[in-house]
């Protein structure tokens, strides 16, 4: 007779039940175990493991009641690898729900993946609480878009996030080794980036056994009870959430939202933000009949190298901020200057030649500065020769191998290599 508390697998016509079904796989050193169902109410399908130790882990797929979600988990409730859909969750997309992200790539010439997850800012932490490492090329979409604000953010080099142990963790190492022994261990974790004090370089932990810290390149100093600290990764922005245009026929203080701006009654200043993000944009187009000038709050940053700029009668002038200060686009909605007298126009064919190019002048004049110039337009603005593609607004700081057109022949000039 089969009890209640029976520990059995039973199966009857086709039905199991009772216990799960349990398959156990010893023909490799490392033992793994399928389970087919489960005897209580956690309401787990399937569950697979490698449960002896060192190689202890598991994986299993449930049925989240509260959610209406199957969830696959991997060794703990925070593991969330992914979330599958019912038609009893009411969820928008019948897709499944990657709580932690995803990776992309790697295997292929020894690059690294990367990995894309969705936040208002870069996580310093993973879904434990610990300190969370970023590779180049990582991705933190934006979940909380804006009107002028950017599309994410790109992790540029790679780093782990916050302070390690509120910086208290010393380390001692020798000259030539990779072991580290360090005076705390516990907020540690195999693929952090540390420093350590008075030893060059950043180390990336490769292995840890009780305090003994392995990293990947060893230490070009001896050092004892030196401050060991993570490295924390750093991250540029991409892409720009376009507002709708603006309108305005007052004096108006820019907000980061106001990218397209058109100024409807003459005499007006438009003021640049105080403190606007590096590549901030502002694109300033005053109508016909309208002559608007262009400053900045409190006059704190220049704006090619002056206080104001004025955008004339029907122009559009683009304000890009770098380095401190506001560089400006040439004016758009103009015909380009006409050559000299007996001055030929010439093509030019192939590509951009290396820098460094030429003074002109006494100045560098080609190309320091391309921004917000439009395809087959040039003009001598005192700061030099400008040209660019449409394509090519802003210019990248690296040109070499960028294709140019019909160019003024000054221009060719300037473009000819440093003999």
């Amino acid at each position: 007779m089969i009890h209640s508390d029976s520990t059995c697998f039973v199966l009857e016509n086709g039905v199991a039940s009772r216990t799960p079904l349990v398959y156990n796989n010893t023909r490799s050193p490392v033992r793994i175990q399928s389970l087919l169902g489960t005897s209580d109410a956690a309401m787990i399908a399937f569950e697979w493991a490698t449960p002896d130790a060192p190689h202890t882990d598991y994986s299993i797929l449930q049925y989240d009641q509260a959610t209406k979600y199957w969830t696959l988990k991997n060794s703990s409730p925070n593991r969330q690898v992914i979330r599958y859909p019912t038609t009893h969750c009411h969820w928008r997309q019948a897709a499944p729900w990657f709580l932690h992200g995803v990776f992309l790539g790697g295997d292929a010439g020894g690059e690294a993946q990367v990995s894309f997850i969705a936040a208002p800012t870069p996580p310093s932490v993973e879904y434990a609480g610990s300190a969370l490492t970023y590779q180049r090329g990582d991705v933190v979409w934006q979940s909380r878009p804006v009107a002028g604000g950017t599309l994410g953010s790109l992790c540029l080099t790679p780093g782990t996030q916050g302070t390690l142990n509120g910086g208290a963790t010393k380390g001692s190492i020798a000259s030539a080794s990779d072991q580290l022994v360090v005076s705390n261990s516990a907020d540690l974790a195999v693929g952090q980036y540390i420093t350590i004090a008075g030893v060059s370089g950043i180390k990336q932990i490769t292995a840890i056994s009780g305090k003994t810290v392995t990293i990947g390149v060893g230490a070009d100093a001896t050092v004892v009870d030196a401050p060991v600290a993570f490295e924390n990764a750093t991250f540029t922005t991409f892409g720009e959430a376009h507002a709708p245009s603006a309108s305005y026929d007052v004096d108006w203080s820019l907000l980061p939202a106001d990218r397209f701006t058109t100024v409807t009654v003459t005499g007006k200043t438009m003021t640049l933000p105080a403190a606007p993000s590096d590549g901030q944009t502002h694109d300033i187009k005053s109508t016909a009949g309208v002559t608007t000038t262009v400053n900045t709050s409190g006059g704190t940053l220049a704006i090619d190298g002056g206080a104001t700029a004025t955008v004339a009668d029907g122009q559009n002038r683009t304000f890009r901020y770098s380095a401190a200060a506001w560089p400006v686009g040439d004016p758009q909605g103009r015909a380009p200057p006409q050559r000299a007298a007996g001055q030929p126009s010439r093509r030019l064919r192939g590509t951009l030649p290396p820098a460094p190019w030429p003074a002109v002048g006494g100045r560098n004049k080609c190309l320091t500065s391309v921004i917000g110039v439009r395809h087959g337009h040039y003009w001598n603005t005192g700061r030099g020769e400008r040209v660019a593609y449409r394509s090519l607004s802003p210019m990248p700081s690296r040109m070499r191998g960028m294709q140019f057109s019909t160019l003024d022949a000054r221009v060719v000039d300037c473009l000819a290599p440093a003999k």
